[in-house]
């Protein structure tokens, strides 16, 4: 991993939902290091590392005096005053009705966030986007879908270190939404839990389970005359 990195041993982060992994530091840095807190005019103004070690970011955006302009912002969306004081779990949604890879998403955010509030943490949702391979497939389109994953994994990576967040969940569903998400786990360094969303169920066409890759074959059996246009058209519409 190179001299200038350690590795912490595997802990449990009071108020998170998850036990994290090693986490990787810069040679040198410790969690449990302290500065004094500022005090100009007898006024406490806080520093980095004076941080909670369950709030070491969202700590730094929410505390202290000088911070009550962010405060007053997440007022606005639904913070409490003990929302303040819990780790802030960023919910990191490609829930989009584009593509049937995604169109649950929301719904397993919603359950995500209900765990992450119950289990002591104050979630925070946002929304990514999403390319589907299947409908821009053949396309000039399909030029966007690997670079789609750098998109999903800046957007993500921005939301979370710019406005502070403790931990992440990040659900994906279709081919370039898990490696978006994960490339920003990676980069972030953070307590964070990916939740795939699963596989589409088949369709059934004369008794048989059919998917997209049906449709796929369906077109070239067309174009080879063994299927009609009504025979193409059914398999389409049940894959």
């Amino acid at each position: 991993m190179g001299n200038n990195l350690i590795a912490t041993k595997t802990s449990d982060v009071k108020g998170l939902f998850f036990t994290i992994p090693a986490v990787i530091l810069p040679r040198g840095y410790k969690l449990h290091e302290r500065k004094q807190r500022k005090v100009i005019n007898n006024t406490k103004y806080v520093t980095t590392e004076n941080q909670n070690c369950n709030r070491p970011h969202s700590s730094v955006v929410v505390d202290g005096n000088d911070r009550a302009p962010a405060r007053s912002m997440l007022r606005a969306v639904g913070f409490g005053d003990d929302d303040f004081k819990k780790p802030q779990i960023a919910i990191a949604s490609t829930g989009s009705d584009l593509t049937p890879c995604n169109m649950h998403i929301d719904e397993l955010a919603t359950h995500a966030t209900k765990g992450a509030n119950e289990a002591g943490g104050k979630a925070v949702n946002f929304s990514t986007i999403t390319i589907s391979d299947g409908i821009s497939m053949g396309t000039k389109g399909m030029r966007y879908s690997l670079v789609s994953r750098e998109v999903i994994a800046d957007s993500i990576e921005t939301v979370v270190a710019g406005e502070g967040m403790d931990g992440l969940v990040a659900i994906g569903g279709c081919d370039k939404n898990m490696p978006g998400c994960m490339m920003a786990i990676a980069r972030l360094n953070r307590p964070s839990v990916f939740v795939y969303g699963g596989s589409i169920l088949p369709g059934v066409h004369k008794g048989q389970p059919t998917d997209i890759v049906s449709i796929f074959e369906a077109v070239g059996r067309h174009a080879r005359g063994e299927i009609d246009d009504a025979e193409l058209k059914k398999i389409e519409s049940t894959c």
